[in-house]
């Protein structure tokens, strides 16, 4: 009986690390869907779609190589005590390293900003003549 109990949470942990397991397989998948999702007036996308979708586990490479990159795929947000206060923390990156230094911000995690910052550049190169 303990044999088989033992089989039962072995098999269970292995089934769910699998399912948890993202890696590059589920990084290719969601880009290549995601941009062959875009309608006929984004059509652009279609013809890239491939190597947006062979670079889209680029991230996390570089998270593994170089040490700026790391803090930018996580938050950890209940450590801000404003957080726990009013559930919000500063949308400006400037705001919240002047409130607690660049240190702490660093080792909390980047993400919120990192995304914005991402996203004012594509937004950038987008409207660019």
């Amino acid at each position: 009986m303990k044999i088989k109990s033992a089989l039962r949470f072995m098999t269970l942990i292995i089934v769910a690390f699998v399912l948890m397991s993202w890696g590059r397989s589920g990084h290719r998948i969601i880009s290549l869907k995601s941009a062959l999702s875009f309608n006929e007036d984004m059509n652009q996308f279609w013809d890239w779609a491939d190597y947006l979708s062979s670079h889209a586990s680029d991230p996390d490479i570089r998270r593994n190589s170089a040490p700026e990159e790391g803090p930018m795929h996580y938050i950890d947000i209940d450590n801000y005590p404003e957080f726990k206060e009013t559930g919000k923390i500063p949308m400006v990156y400037s705001e919240v390293v002047e409130k607690h230094g660049k240190e702490f911000v660093t080792q909390q995690g980047t993400l919120p900003w990192a995304t914005l910052n991402t996203l004012d550049s594509i937004t950038k190169l987008f409207f660019a003549e």
